[in-house]
């Protein structure tokens, strides 16, 4: 699989090994670079309105932050933010913070928040359209938390055709009858 600049997406080109008796073909299928996933144990993925418990606390993703001025400049190609904001509840104390996706030149990055109050620190990663953030939840005191990195699935599939070469054989034999015939008649018509 190769990257092509000119549709600016991921080609999947077959490899194929002849023999006399059986070919052998390998096909790439898919490829998942592991970061639409969440199979890294510490991405979290919150619906609106939907709780999560973290460490004793409720956290709840309430909605965007996406100011009309920011929706204009994204349709212009410009540099925009786009807030989460999200509700925590620790006992009888209630937070409200907003991690950011923060887009200048065209290159995405993300604002983290810290609560250090409540021992906690958020990391947005992701955000959807469809309603829904991944966010990745820490505790400050445990500085040495690590992200899973995600892991890069290519997907194959591999099959044997037997006397493949017979086939070709066959054209080739249908080919050169045709051309036989071809001059034959030629050469009866014009006599």
């Amino acid at each position: 699989m190769f990257f092509s600049e000119y549709n600016n997406g991921l080609m999947r080109e077959p490899d194929i090994m002849s023999q006399l008796t059986k070919d052998y073909y390998i096909t790439p299928l898919g490829y998942d670079d592991g970061r639409s996933s969440n199979s890294s144990g510490n991405v979290v993925t919150l619906s609106k309105g939907k709780p999560y418990s973290f460490d004793g606390k409720t956290i709840t993703f309430e909605k965007f932050n996406f100011p009309k001025a920011a929706m204009n400049s994204m349709q212009a190609g410009g540099d925009f933010q786009i807030g989460t904001v999200l509700s925590i509840k620790d006992g009888y104390k209630n937070y409200t913070v907003e991690p950011k996706l923060i887009t200048k030149n065209g290159k995405k990055s993300f604002k983290s928040v810290t609560i250090k109050e409540a021992n906690l620190k958020i990391e947005l990663k992701n955000l959807k359209a469809g309603g829904t953030v991944d966010l990745v939840f820490s505790k400050l005191d445990e500085p040495n938390t690590k992200v899973k990195q995600p892991q890069e699935i290519l997907t194959v599939e591999a099959s044997i055709e037997p006397f493949i070469s017979l086939v070709w054989l066959g054209v080739l034999v249908m080919v050169l009858g045709f051309i036989i015939s071809a001059v034959r008649r030629s050469k009866e018509s014009m006599i």
